[in-house]
Formats: structure tokens, sequence, C-alpha cells
């Protein structure tokens, strides 16, 4: 990851039957770190993205938001807005972590 970027997260179905929903929304993702990137990026650091696809598979969401936050320390994860991803946080990552989760809905 280095000290010259800040990791940001996106956990987005691009298979699975969901795809028609995370696609979309990676995409989105994708498009505006390369623009702030462009810009010079956050703070003077560009922004690595780290983007994982849970395959629709709801018991994914879970692992890939604790990996994101403990293992990738990512500051932000971006994901779908759904009760089970919600739900899904570790503790210590929805209450004292280093990372923030954006919801949208679909």
């Amino acid at each position: 990851m280095g000290g010259r970027q800040h990791p940001r997260g996106g956990i987005h179905d691009l298979s699975g039957g969901l795809e028609l929903y995370g696609k979309p929304m990676a995409d989105a993702l994708i498009s505006r770190r390369k623009e702030i990137n462009e810009k010079g990026g956050l703070l003077g650091k560009q922004i690595q993205l780290i983007t994982q696809d849970p395959q629709s598979n709801m018991q994914q969401y879970a692992q890939i938001a604790a990996k994101m936050a403990l293992g990738d320390k990512v500051a932000v994860r971006a994901g779908r807005d759904d009760v089970v991803l919600a739900r899904s946080h570790p503790t210590g990552v929805a209450s004292g972590g280093n990372a923030l989760f954006l919801q949208y809905a679909v």
C-alpha cells in the first residue's frame, strides 16, 4: 500500500445474480478514483482502490468487510445497502476500528 496512497475499498457484486446493481456502482467508484488521482489525489496522496466481488453470496460480505478493515486497513468501504451486509460488520470495525462504511440504496 505504501505511505503515498490512501487505501479505499469497494464491495460490489460483479457476478452471481446481483451484478446488475454492483457493476454500475463499481464502475462509478473506479471512475471517481481516476478523476481524483488525476487531480493530484486526496491530500496529495493517490487513492489505491481495493475491490472485491462477493459473488452475490451473503456470507462473503462479512468476510470481505472484515478483511478490508482489519487486513487491508482500508479507511472507507463502499458497498450495496443490504441488511445482511449492515449486520455483518465485526463489532470492532463498526465501533472502534479504522473503517467507515458507506451504504447506498439500489
